[in-house]
């Protein structure tokens, strides 16, 4: 097992640079499956869930947003196999992204039950403290520190399984398998890839903000407040999030790439 490549020569601008690149020859098909598995299942949640507030969510709710997870979860499985190169076609690729699926699926599962014991010790953690949910609103210092450092241990957890759905498609491990490798993989780069994560998450907070603000009125101003204005509205945000969606897949594959040799 690989143990890691300090000289991976990754940077957070390589990434971006990079997965913009290699995303540039594939557009056509991985338009196409995004398409499909990403964007118009988040459509449909996004215009069907939207008016429902979280605290009356039921588990009958819940089940079109766990479908759409799983449909969005063969789309990257699928697009990853076109950025792997390899020839597939848009129906090999998505033939690949299902028969991947339980395996996926298994390897979320044991990605949470070890990030679970962190959760519950940040909680343990919150509670010793004194920290409960309504000063989450309005932090003091002191919250806000501790929020800073929460934030950072997910981030870095997270970052160090950038490559995993990579690692899944390309080398068809067993699911714990996969979760090992692409850990001993980003050692040495989780940094990079951090900062990578926190500036595609700033860029899309802020593009989906001045979208949503921009699109809110145009679209009040076009159609007033007709259910077109909404869709209008919600075609817009799903867009963009599939947007970014592609180019972090493109970029894990990036890191992938070099870090697996």
């Amino acid at each position: 097992m690989a143990s890691g490549h300090p000289g991976h020569g990754l940077t957070v601008s390589g990434l971006w640079v990079e997965g913009f690149a290699l995303l540039r020859p594939h557009l056509g098909s991985v338009i196409w499956i995004a398409a499909m598995f990403v964007f118009l299942p988040q459509l449909v949640v996004e215009v069907l869930m939207r008016p429902i507030a979280p605290a009356s969510m039921d588990m009958a709710s819940l089940l079109p947003i766990l479908l759409v997870s799983i449909a969005a979860l063969v789309g990257q499985l699928a697009c990853i196999a076109i950025l792997l190169g390899g020839s597939l076609s848009v129906g090999e690729a998505i033939q690949r992204g299902v028969r991947l699926i339980p395996r996926a699926l298994l390897a979320v599962l044991l990605i949470v039950s070890c990030l679970l014991p962190v959760l519950l010790g940040i909680g343990a953690a919150a509670a010793a403290l004194g920290i409960d949910a309504a000063q989450m609103t309005k932090p003091s210092a002191s919250v806000s520190v501790f929020l800073l450092v929460v934030v950072g241990i997910i981030l870095m957890f997270t970052a160090r399984l950038v490559t995993f759905n990579a690692t899944l498609v390309g080398e068809r491990l067993a699911a714990w398998a996969s979760v090992r490798r692409a850990w001993a993989m980003t050692n040495g780069a989780g940094w990079v890839l951090a900062g990578f994560i926190s500036t595609l998450a700033l860029a899309f907070l802020s593009a989906s903000g001045l979208l949503k603000m921009v699109g809110d009125v145009v679209a009040t101003l076009l159609f007033g407040q007709s259910i077109v204005g909404k869709l209008v509205m919600a075609t817009l945000l799903a867009a963009a999030s599939t947007a970014f969606s592609l180019l972090s897949l493109s970029s894990g594959v990036v890191a992938y790439r070099a870090l697996a040799k």
